[in-house]
């Protein structure tokens, strides 16, 4: 009696060494899908986020080139100004040394 007991001892410990591989070997393509999966996502995931990151960058690049090209246009602007301002100065400059100097002494 004391065999069929073993028997059956054996035989269940046999039978659940079989469930706990086929667990094991369910767990084990569990994982590796999920792992799969997971890598999916992240090429998901880093695709858009370059896309995304791209647009912001052409987004501030346009901003800056428009800002610049303001700036340019106001330096450009003042610039002509200047230009303007000293050139009907000039005369006004030149008679003021003169008239400082003297006109009899450069004779």
């Amino acid at each position: 009696m004391d065999k069929v007991y073993l028997e059956k001892i054996d035989e269940a410990e046999k039978k659940a060494d079989e469930i706990m591989n086929l667990a094991t070997q369910e767990a084990e393509k569990l994982y590796e899908k999920a792992q799969k999966k997971l890598k999916a996502d992240q090429d998901v995931f880093e695709e858009k986020l370059e896309k995304q990151s791209m647009q912001i960058i052409h987004a501030e690049i346009k901003k800056a080139e428009s800002e610049a090209r303001k700036i340019l246009e106001q330096n450009l602007a003042d610039c002509e100004e200047i230009k303007v301002n000293t050139s009907s100065k000039i005369d006004e400059a030149v008679m003021f040394v003169i008239n400082k100097i003297g006109v009899n002494k450069w004779q």
